[in-house]
């Protein structure tokens, strides 16, 4: 079992640094970052290889608890509004989280358009870099 946050006593907690963002729908929950667990949860696989696969699912799979844990894929969430609603006001705090969403905006584009491949950022000190997106592709749904 793999999970974000710190684990004491037994429970599971989410902190400022030990958390987890997930998209969340009336029906579905959406986890963008699933593809890159390999890399994510690496130092903690022991050798062990993860799948790249992507996570949409029904809000009615998820498990009820924890002990619901039995199988490949099975998943829960466990919110915290209150950790949300400050760690999203501390990122819109910092100026340079603007800039980071306008390279979002920019490099998704809108829904109807083509992502672009390559985007150059500059920052403060007049730095150009070249940006491109990882090629990792999912093999799969969890």
């Amino acid at each position: 079992m793999l999970f974000f946050g710190h684990q004491e006593d037994g429970r599971l907690f989410a902190s400022s640094d030990g958390f987890h963002m997930w998209v969340q729908t009336e029906t579905h929950i959406i986890d963008f970052m699933a593809p890159i667990f390999p890399e994510t949860f690496a130092h903690l696989a022991g050798g062990l290889t993860l799948p790249r696969k992507m996570l949409q699912r029904p809000i009615t799979t998820e498990a009820q608890s924890v002990t619901g844990l039995q199988a490949v894929g099975d998943f829960i969430t466990l919110p915290d509004p209150d950790l949300t609603t400050s760690l999203v006001d501390g990122f819109f705090a910092k100026p340079a989280n603007e800039d980071l969403l306008r390279v979002a905006e920019a490099w998704f584009g809108s829904r109807l358009g083509k992502q672009k491949p390559r985007l150059k950022m500059q920052n403060d000190l007049g730095e150009v870099y070249d940006l491109s997106l990882p090629r990792s592709v999912a093999t799969g749904a969890w």
